[in-house]
């Protein structure tokens, strides 16, 4: 259900660029966010505050945070958001603590990610998962004093004027495009807590600015797509490769087609939730399914309608060819439609499939034949023996022998 909100209203003179877009005047849909912090979580609660309020059209789904103790757990709670702590000193790697960050977001359909104190460098497991869907908030006017402790080297450089920015997350540190800013200015008597102070109070204008217009823009044009749960290509015509996500499960199925008859091969392998969409490879090997999910990389390969796990280096892009994907539009293997057939006459032979009946001159046959239903005329059946009429009264069961030469009726 949508929401008519209010634009946040501010007191203080504006130092922002962009300035805020006026208000729709009609419903925005709330975006699900996922929120990451690390610390005590100001941003996060200006969030949370503007969206109890109504000033903010956005749901905060979930809170991860990774240090144990963080006080922006309390916040969350009196919030009642929920939030899970993933510590990032229990992987050894940072792409497996951002897959499990992926699969926490997941888990909660967020939309848009926000990182609002978030203070550990992603990896594109994470930046992949949800393209030019995640926005930082870092106190400077990047691309001046990226990285960490962006205040102090302001201050060690002299500047007059500093400020904060909005910007999409990439690999490359405080790099992304920049979606908002506002200029603070620096004073004589400034020390790194005063100046971030004042900061601060700019970051909860533009965070919440951004956010608010990322829900209308999506509003008035054609959002980002969303990663589909279910792909389908053809292989070569009449062979559809299907792969779908089912909870921490992937099914992958192979269906062929051909006049009259229809086969499907399926196996199901549990690979945890999708990272990105399956890539689809033609190799001098065959067809190589190759997809990367929470739980790692995953790779199949199809021969003929048979599927069967690859181990070992990933095909050469040389001579691989990626073939295209797309949601399916409707289910892979439709039933066939009902065969009719009608009856058939050929010189003498007359047969009919509904019942099963077959009569050639004063001879019939026929197999599951119902007794007629009263009112009904009785077909007239004939001994294959002797070709007698066999005579019976309509209610009477069906005799055993015939009456002329005694041959066994079946």
């Amino acid at each position: 259900m949508s929401a008519n909100f209010s634009q946040p209203s501010f007191s203080q003179p504006s130092l922002i660029s962009p300035p805020p877009s006026p208000p729709l005047g009609r419903a925005v849909p709330p975006l699900k966010l996922g929120i990451l912090a690390s610390g005590t979580g100001s941003n996060f609660a200006a969030i949370a505050q503007a969206i109890a309020a109504g000033e903010l059209p956005a749901r905060a789904e979930v809170l991860v945070y990774n240090n144990p103790g963080a006080k922006v757990a309390e916040r969350a709670a009196a919030f009642q958001i929920p939030t899970r702590l993933l510590n990032h000193r229990d992987y050894k790697q940072r792409e497996d603590h951002d897959r499990q960050i992926v699969a926490v977001l997941r888990e909660f359909g967020v939309e848009w990610v926000v990182m609002a104190g978030w203070m550990r460098i992603v990896t594109p497991v994470l930046i992949d998962a949800f393209p030019e869907r995640i926005i930082n908030l870092h106190p400077s006017l990047l691309p001046s004093f990226p990285g960490v402790r962006a205040v102090e080297q302001a201050l060690a450089a002299g500047v007059k004027i500093s400020g904060c920015t909005v910007h999409l997350v990439v690999p490359a540190v405080d790099s992304g495009p920049i979606l908002c800013q506002a200029a603070v200015p620096v004073l004589s008597e400034d020390t790194p807590e005063t100046l971030h102070a004042r900061i601060q109070v700019q970051e909860h204008r533009i965070l919440l600015q951004t956010i608010a217009q990322i829900a209308q823009q999506q509003t008035t044009t054609t959002p980002t797509q969303i990663m589909s749960n279910h792909y389908q290509t053809e292989l070569i015509p009449g062979q559809t490769l299907s792969l779908e996500q089912r909870g921490e499960q992937t099914i992958v199925t192979v269906s062929s087609v051909t006049p009259g008859q229809q086969q499907q091969a399926s196996s199901s392998f549990t690979t945890g939730g999708w990272l990105s969409a399956p890539s689809i490879l033609k190799t001098d090997r065959g067809v190589v399914i190759e997809l990367s999910t929470v739980s790692g990389d995953y790779r199949w390969q199809i021969q003929g309608n048979s599927i069967r796990p690859v181990l070992g280096a990933p095909p050469s892009s040389a001579t691989a060819q990626p073939q295209p994907l797309r949601p399916p539009s409707q289910p892979p293997l439709p039933p066939l439609p009902k065969l009719e057939m009608g009856r058939l006459e050929m010189g003498e032979m007359k047969m009919s499939l509904e019942p099963m009946q077959m009569q050639m001159g004063n001879m019939q046959m026929q197999m599951g034949n119902p007794l007629p239903r009263s009112g009904e005329p009785i077909a007239q059946r004939f001994c294959s023996q002797c070709g007698q009429p066999i005579v019976r009264e309509q209610s009477s069961i069906p005799p055993r022998f015939c009456a002329a030469c005694g041959h066994s009726l079946g």
